[in-house]
């Protein structure tokens, strides 16, 4: 498309896969979206579905691009879950993606895990021992993503709390990835996440975080001349809590534990209070800053569960600790001959119960 389309309540609903959107001109959403500007509807057809963008994609309401993730066999014909049910999804974009909503959903690319109903059946992201609620995601950004609504729960690059990414997320030099708040979102999730977050770009956070981790198996690198900012933290990992649906329509309520999280760093990596913040709740993080890398905050490194970290560039705590442990875990720190680990208060903060080892 090189013209312009426009809608109230979305542009493009795609109910089916192996679709393909590319997009040299203007798709505007104008009102607001109940789904997504250009959405991607839940079935069961596995196959890829792909937006390729060298125009703008923009939203005033609800997600500009939206992916529900798929369902698999449909329950009405007695072999629940015996298809994948695995969404697809690839963005090459080169252009704009904005979102400029003020709603709960006004997210850039908003990946969300509600399975919904087949057949009559409420479905579930837990069925027996099978993990629904999957999209595999390959997102390359040369271009901009950007959401503008200052709600702590919207980015640019979203997922849902029960949805499971596997795959990468991939924003290249001179790309920029930026929300008022966090700049990308990876909420915790019912499975391990198996996704990797490579940037050469700039991500940007402008009240929080470059980059929210709230699950587990999520893996980052900034290259060298990649930069990710937050008015908070660069990185943040945090535990979630969130709602897993069950087989049959059921609810519960799940604490979720980010669990061994790696970052490692070429490039530079800052925030305001703290250039990588591992809270309390997320366990067994790997953080290696190579001899390119620079990481800084009031606290260049901070966590709160022990951890590993292996300094071969700068970190600098501009007013704080280079690298401050805490808690009860078991942390290890390795400073390597062209490292320089520094800070206003200690280059080095042993505290907490732990057994930590430098």
């Amino acid at each position: 498309a090189t013209g312009v389309l426009q809608g109230l309540d979305g542009v493009l609903f795609f109910e089916g896969d192996d679709q393909l959107l590319n997009n040299a001109g203007l798709i505007e959403g104008t009102g607001e979206a109940s789904e997504a500007v250009v959405y991607f509807d839940r079935d069961a057809d596995g196959l890829l579905n792909t937006v390729i963008n060298s125009g703008t994609i923009t939203s005033v309401g609800g997600a500009t691009i939206g992916v529900d993730s798929l369902l698999g066999t449909d329950p009405s014909s007695g072999t629940v879950g015996d298809e994948e049910g695995i969404a697809r999804f690839r963005v090459v974009n080169t252009g704009t993606i904005s979102n400029t909503g003020t709603d709960s959903d006004a997210d850039a690319v908003h990946l969300n895990g509600d399975p919904g109903n087949t057949g009559g059946e409420a479905r579930g992201c837990r069925e027996d021992d099978r993990t629904n609620c999957i999209i595999e995601i390959d997102i390359t950004n040369s271009g901009t993503i950007s959401a503008s609504n200052e709600n702590t729960s919207n980015a640019a690059i979203r997922s849902e709390s029960d949805a499971v990414l596997r795959g990468t997320i991939v924003n290249e030099a001179g790309g920029m990835i930026t929300a008022a708040t966090n700049a990308i979102r990876i909420n915790g999730a019912h499975a391990d996440h198996a996704v990797t977050i490579t940037n050469s770009g700039t991500i940007n956070g402008q009240a929080e975080a470059g980059i929210l981790i709230g699950g587990s198996g999520v893996t980052v690198v900034n290259e060298a001349g990649g930069m990710i900012i937050g008015d908070d933290e660069g990185i943040r990992l945090d535990g979630d809590s969130i709602s897993v649906r069950l087989l049959g329509g059921s609810d519960i309520s799940e604490d979720t534990t980010p669990t061994d999280t790696v970052i490692t760093n070429s490039g530079t990596i800052s925030g305001t209070a703290d250039g990588i913040l591992v809270n309390t709740d997320a366990l067994g993080a790997i953080i290696t800053n190579n001899a390119t890398g620079t990481i800084t905050g009031n606290d260049g490194v901070q966590s709160a569960t022990g951890d590993t970290v292996v300094n071969n560039g700068t970190i600098t705590g501009a007013d704080g600790d280079g690298v401050r442990l805490s808690g009860t875990q078991d942390g290890t720190i390795t400073l390597g001959a062209t490292s320089t680990t520094g800070g206003t208060g200690q280059a080095v903060q042993f505290e907490g119960t732990g057994t930590n080892t430098l």
